[in-house]
């Protein structure tokens, strides 16, 4: 197709609602620490800070690394990872949505890529006037993968190299300088009509997918021994307190506020 009639077939430039830009993050999952009645498990502050956090973990290793630690600790408390989309994880710890959980409510991108990339976003989100806030997520994204009609954003650098590569594309021809812009920044543009959002496709890592699939068979379990899951969960387990609901990857985005 040349590029007249792909120009001719873009979205028009538009602002996206709060609930398109849940929509559009629901594309992704994240995880949580669930006990075996599929209530979310508050942590100790990780970053050393006071009260208890609810954390939502987008990258599928640290998910991972975070149970195996909770397990170790509490051998006996039958721990699983729960699935919480991103769009709903994102509307509860930016207060779109209301909870009756009283801690900190946070999503957590690699610890080591948020460790080295920062700084850069506390500037981002200074420069747009934004707070930085008690967390920071990185998004990937490169023009040259991107059309007229979809624009896709990665929550990791490594996704979006497989996506390159996949797309018949040599590593080393891969761009130096790639986006990346902080998430809470992007949404602020996403209310803007600056460009067609409507056009922008996130996308999701194969690990977190895989885990996905192994989290909703341990949550079944889980179930099975605890009896069924409520529709809203109180937060327990050792140092846990409040409620905050529990996702699942089919649940609608909460109402907006």
């Amino acid at each position: 197709m040349d590029d007249s009639r792909e120009l001719a077939r873009a979205p028009p430039n538009a602002a996206l609602t709060k609930h398109e830009i849940i929509e559009k993050l629901n594309a992704v999952p994240t995880f949580c620490l669930l006990n075996s009645d599929q209530n979310i498990v508050a942590m100790v502050d990780p970053e050393g800070g006071e009260g208890e956090v609810c954390l939502w973990f987008t990258d599928a290793d640290d998910a991972r690394r975070m149970l195996a630690v909770a397990l170790e600790q509490n051998p006996d408390a039958l721990l699983h990872l729960g699935v919480t989309p991103l769009g709903l994880a994102f509307a509860l710890a930016e207060r779109w949505a209301e909870s009756p959980f009283v801690g900190d409510m946070r999503l957590q991108g690699n610890r080591a890529v948020v460790a080295s990339m920062g700084p850069m976003l506390r500037e981002q989100l200074a420069a747009q006037g934004l707070p930085a806030g008690a967390w920071q997520l990185p998004l990937f994204c490169c023009d040259e993968l991107s059309s007229a009609r979809v624009m896709p954003v990665f929550l990791s650098r490594a996704d979006l190299v497989a996506a390159w590569e996949a797309s018949g594309r040599s590593k080393e021809s891969l761009p130096a300088n790639l986006a990346v812009i902080e998430l809470k920044v992007f949404v602020a543009q996403m209310q803007t009509d600056a460009f067609a959002w409507s056009s922008v496709a996130f996308v999701g890592s194969p690990r977190s997918v895989a885990l996905v699939r192994q989290s909703k068979l341990a949550s079944a379990r889980a179930a099975g021994k605890g009896g069924p899951p409520p529709t809203h969960a109180s937060t327990a387990s050792a140092g846990a307190g409040g409620d905050v609901p529990a996702g699942d990857d089919d649940d609608e985005p909460p109402p907006l506020v």
